[in-house]
Formats: structure tokens, C-alpha cells, sequence
């Protein structure tokens, strides 16, 4: 049988009646004795290796990193218009072929 809970206090001198109560609200209830119960004093709960983990930690101290430094405003149209040159290709081609947009 397993131990009984911490929060559940022992039996001093006399047993604990369990009973079974079956009522309704239109009929008297019935009332079964079912068992006395004799409970022994709990003991201490383990020590959980886990219990560390919820307490009070220190405060962590963040550090953050240096701002980034932007690109120069000339590298930057560079590239933009790398990537967009193909596109300008692609519409040159399309009007030399006389194809209505």
C-alpha cells in the first residue's frame, strides 16, 4: 500500500469511518459504512534533485552587442540595382518585341 500524503494528518485514538453516500434531492440519502481506516504518521516528503531549479536564482546581467555600422549609401544603390538590373533586361526585351504591355 502506498504511503499516505504529507497533507493528510494521522489518526490519533480513533479509527476514520469511510462511508459511502448516495443521495438525490427527492429521496432521504442512503449511508453505507464501507470500512474504519487507521492512518500512520506521514514522513517527510524526498528531496527532489530538481528542487534547485525553484528558488530564487541570481539576476542575470545581460550585455549587448555593439550597434552594427550601415553600408555606405553608394554599395548599397550598387547592389540595388544588381539585383533590379535583370528585370530592366527583361522590360527592354519585352518593348523591342513590339508586344503590348
Amino acid at each position: 500500500m502506498a504511503k499516505n500524503p504529507v497533507w493528510l494528518p494521522p489518526t490519533a485514538d480513533s479509527p476514520l469511518d469511510v462511508s459511502l453516500i448516495i443521495g438525490s434531492f427527492k429521496r432521504d440519502p442512503l449511508q453505507q459504512l464501507l470500512f474504519h481506516a487507521t492512518l500512520p504518521r506521514s514522513q517527510p516528503p524526498p528531496v527532489s534533485p530538481e528542487e534547485v531549479h525553484y528558488h530564487v536564482q541570481p539576476e542575470i546581467q545581460h550585455t549587448f552587442r555593439p550597434q552594427e555600422k550601415i553600408p555606405a549609401k553608394a554599395l548599397s544603390g550598387f547592389f540595388a540595382l544588381a539585383t533590379l538590373s535583370p528585370w530592366l533586361v527583361l522590360l527592354g526585351l519585352v518593348r523591342s518585341t513590339h508586344i503590348p504591355l
